[in-house]
């Protein structure tokens, strides 16, 4: 050492000489296999971006010169590289300015091993508008910079202003989205604060390009089905000035922070000539509370293009929010329905070949009781065109990962409050805890298949699950049955055909049972001909919004091997059992041959059942009255006082039978359930049956394996009525959806009776903890099921779960939004303290937790300003940046800062 310092040791004003390290403070960073990985994969990726495309790219070139102590190295050259998302990138001066940084920020280390000098700085930013990446290179020591475009073929291309311009808007959207859990490790910059202009430029950016962004910054097409002619299957969801990255970005940018206004004053210049830019206007003056001047504006925009599909499901779904705590027989709720009705069904009309009219019809359906059109809606929405393709694709690199040697450690590592999110809930999700819980796919939904899980909990919330089933039964699960039986006789022979028949009416017929039974886990599969356990996984496996480890997940609960994992063993009975053997029988019986035959024939156009498909006895011992006319159904099932709890008929039928007839009243509480009436009090269909019959058949929906012309069949709905119903196969979107549904029912049907068992064997009312319920289970399987109940809508025993959680970041945050959406305003500033005092300690950040802050500014926009300080003031454990939110809530001028 006294040699490599050239200075004598005795003498103490001399200190030892610094060597640059390969750490930059804060940031650690990742080392490439081979220089150049990381261009090459952004590169092989850049054909397969979608949308606003990945965060920012930073590769440094690092040279590594050997100490004098180092004899046998020798130097060398590093790469390496690093995400980053939201810095100002809109010239080359700011590139410079930040290489600059990472040379003055970059560690020193006092032992002479060797110096590593940094030596480049290749800079890559993705432009959506044009499809291109922007490429910087700076070299030192001079800061020699080369710029230049890349499009997907890897051709060179020149860049001018508008093209710096539109990177620096894509850049700030993405910012606005969020990170993503693929890239890390990211350097995030919170920009967009207004403190220097940074918003007023970016929205003076965002006006000049607000028009190209209408063809440019469209979300990843999804090529689907459609119903008769190739020009439909050309179709898909139209993207406008009203559903565009560009304007979506903007509307989740100033909702989360309740900014109205500012949000309205920007868009209205494009009013004049862009009539559906009222459609994300009229969603804000609806947030702000304004619901006349809303339906002023989209009703003045449809005059202006009488055939824009977004501005009628606009109107659509602000029907749907007016109705909303309206008396269910008002001539007022049943003239919104009427006219959410016809718009719905124009809107589907003009693009058959989009998803989202056939969410917004079914909508309308389920809140006019027309349960059994609103899944025959769902069933005829489109779906993936061409599921080959798109499974190949789906595991693709759309990003450019490449792979690296190993991560660099700075002494200290900067954390980011959005980026720790991430990585606690991907942490979460590999929680040890009861198997059957973690795979439950209903929190893997996404897309489509979240929209149609929804609207199936809706209907369980007004007419139970049972009666959910009965209706899957007769207009899904029978008419896909004859589909199948008529494309197999198709290409049978006469002889065979008459062979086959006569074998299938001496064959018991087996009807689809999806009871919350022992054991079951998923509802049979009736999609595929060759119907079996392997089959379903497949057709699941090809299903949209469900990545691919959930199917992964969800194949190994539908399999029937010996790790087949179960859920925790419970009472519930098999009553659906009883009820599908008797339906069996008596769809057997009336499986004639003069109808076998229409089954089988290509020649008729609709076939008949000369019974309904439910028998009326079996729901005597579910349901309380069986004679309600429809309004009256109607009523009851949108009455407040009937809950969201799914009838737990099967489970109090089996307590009951164990109990015995003598005990059986008073062990058993039996919540009020709405009478699925098959009574039939009406025997020719209204306008709307005839109007929707019509509708689906001429867009059934066609598939690549069934072609067969279409027919209908006559099914029973809840009044009473006959229906024809086209014939076609069950939607996987729509079979997942029933699957994960039917999955989280029966775990909180479960966990229900672990409450009741306790409950009983105390003498007296005890408070419930995690260790008298269930000892055995962890603080992520209490938040697991406290998440089944949030998506079932049991908000208070969700709140139960997920304070038996405990001291548990998710379980902290899943209250807050809880305490937040009931306005519970003390209550949720105690959990946001809570959650913003953790990420401070854990991280030692003093940036504020977004939820925390959109969870505050939510009372505030219930209560006023006012009144939220006046209860903040009396919390004692109150954070310090719940004031600073109220101050900033005054400057940002969200809602309720005037009060």
């Amino acid at each position: 050492l006294r040699v490599a310092i050239h200075t004598p040791p005795c003498n103490p004003h001399i200190q030892l000489l610094s060597y640059m390290s390969e750490n930059i403070s804060l940031l650690p960073e990742k080392v490439e296999v081979i220089e150049g990985d990381a261009l090459n994969a952004r590169q092989k990726a850049q054909a397969l971006f979608v949308g606003l495309g990945p965060p920012d790219l930073c590769v440094l070139t690092k040279d590594y010169t050997p100490g004098k102590l180092m004899l046998a190295s020798k130097p060398q050259r590093f790469t390496y590289y690093h995400w980053i998302l939201g810095m100002d990138s809109s010239s080359i001066y700011q590139i410079t300015n930040y290489f600059d940084s990472l040379v003055a920020t970059q560690e020193k280390k006092g032992v002479a091993r060797g110096a590593y000098t940094l030596a480049s700085l290749h800079y890559i930013s993705y432009n959506a508008f044009r499809k291109m990446d922007l490429h910087v290179e700076v070299c030192k020591p001079d800061n020699a910079t080369t710029i230049y475009a890349v499009d997907g073929s890897g051709g060179r291309h020149e860049v001018d202003d508008s093209f710096w311009r539109q990177t620096y808007v894509c850049q700030m959207l993405r910012y606005i989205n969020g990170p993503t859990r693929e890239t890390r490790p990211l350097r995030m910059y919170h920009t967009l604060t207004d403190k220097a202009g940074e918003e007023s430029r970016f929205l003076t950016m965002c006006a000049e390009f607000f028009q190209e962004a209408k063809t440019a910054l469209v979300p990843a097409p999804t090529p689907r089905h459609t119903s008769d002619t190739e020009e439909e299957k050309a179709i898909m969801d139209t993207v406008d000035s009203s559903n565009n990255l560009l304007t979506t970005t903007l509307c989740y940018y100033f909702i989360r922070h309740h900014r109205y206004e500012p949000l309205i004053s920007f868009l209205t210049n494009w009013r004049e000539s862009e009539p559906n830019v009222a459609v994300p206007i009229s969603g804000a003056l609806v947030l702000d509370g304004d619901m006349e001047k809303a339906r002023a504006l989209l009703q003045a925009a449809l005059v202006a293009d009488e055939t824009d599909p977004s501005i009628m499901l606009a109107l659509v779904e602000l029907s749907l929010k007016e109705i909303q705590g309206m008396p269910p027989t008002s001539a007022s709720r049943e003239t919104r329905l009427d006219e959410a009705l016809k718009l719905a069904l124009k809107a589907t009309e003009a693009e058959p070949g989009a998803t989202r009219g056939w969410w917004g019809l079914a909508r309308v359906l389920v809140e006019m009781g027309r349960y059994e059109w609103a899944l025959a809606a769902m069933n005829h929405a489109p779906e993936l065109l061409d599921q080959d393709r798109l499974n190949k694709t789906a595991n693709m690199d759309r990003i450019g990962v490449p792979q690296f040697s190993r991560l660099t450690t700075p002494t200290q590592i900067s954390h980011d409050v959005m980026v720790d999110m991430q990585d606690e809930v991907k942490e979460f999700d590999t929680q040890n805890g009861e198997q059957a819980l973690r795979l439950l796919s209903g929190a893997s939904l996404s897309g489509d298949g979240k929209i149609v899980y929804e609207l199936l909990s809706d209907i369980v919330s007004k007419v139970g699950w049972e009666n959910l089933v009965r209706a899957r039964e007769r207009v899904l699960v029978r008419p896909a049955e004859l589909e199948r039986e008529r494309s197999r006789t198709e290409k049978l022979s006469s002889a065979e055909v008459e062979q086959h028949m006569e074998a299938a009416s001496k064959a018991d017929t087996i009807t689809e049972s999806m009871s919350l039974e022992d054991n079951a886990i998923s509802p049979p599969p009736v999609h595929n001909p060759d119907a079996s356990d392997d089959s379903h996984n497949k057709g699941i496996q090809n299903s949209p919004g469900l990545p691919p480890h959930h199917v992964r997940r969800l194949s190994a609960v539908d399999s029937q091997g010996e790790k087949k994992p179960q859920l925790k063993e419970s009472k519930l009975s098999t009553v659906e059992n009883a009820e599908s053997a008797d339906e069996s029988s008596d769809s057997s019986a009336d499986m004639t041959p003069e109808t076998s035959t229409q089954v089988v024939s290509p020649l008729p156009t609709r076939l008949q059942l000369d019974e309904p498909a439910v028998s009326p006895a079996s729901d005597t011992a579910s349901f309380e009255d069986v004679s309600l006319s429809p309004s009256q159904q109607r009523e009851a099932a949108l009455s407040p006082a009937v809950t969201r709890t799914p009838p737990p008929t099967p489970a109090e039928a089996s307590a009951a039978e164990e109990a015995g007839p003598s005990s059986s009243s008073a062990s058993v509480e039996t919540p009020v359930a709405v009478q699925y009436n098959t009574v039939s009090t009406q025997t020719e269909p209204d306008a709307i049956d005839l109007e929707m019959g019509a509708f689906l058949l001429h867009h059934r929906r066609q598939t690549r394996t069934y072609a067969t012309p279409p027919f209908t069949v006559e099914v029973y709905a809840d009044s009473g009525a006959i229906l024809d119903v086209p014939i076609t196969n069950i939607s996987q979107v729509l079979e997942l959806a029933f699957h994960a549904l039917f999955q989280d029912i029966k775990a909180f049907h479960i966990w229900k009776e672990e409450q009741k068992s306790v409950s009983a064997e105390a003498e007296q009312v005890v408070v419930h903890t995690a260790a008298k319920l269930n000892p055995e289970r962890s603080s992520a399987d209490w938040v697991r099921l406290a998440m089944v109940a949030s998506r079932l809508k049991f908000r208070e025993d969700a709140e139960m779960l997920y304070l038996l959680a405990g001291a548990y970041p998710i379980a902290w945050l899943g209250l807050l939004n809880l305490y937040a959406a009931r306005g519970d305003i003390r209550n949720t500033i105690i959990t946001a303290s809570t959650v913003q005092k953790h990420y401070q300690e854990k991280y030692h950040i003093a940036q504020t937790h977004p939820e925390v802050i959109t969870s505050v500014l939510r009372v505030m926009g219930y209560y006023g300003l006012q009144k939220v300080r006046t209860v903040q003031s009396g919390v004692a454990e109150c954070h310090p940046v719940i004031p600073n939110i109220l101050f900033d809530s005054v400057r940002w001028r969200s809602k309720g800062f005037d009060q």
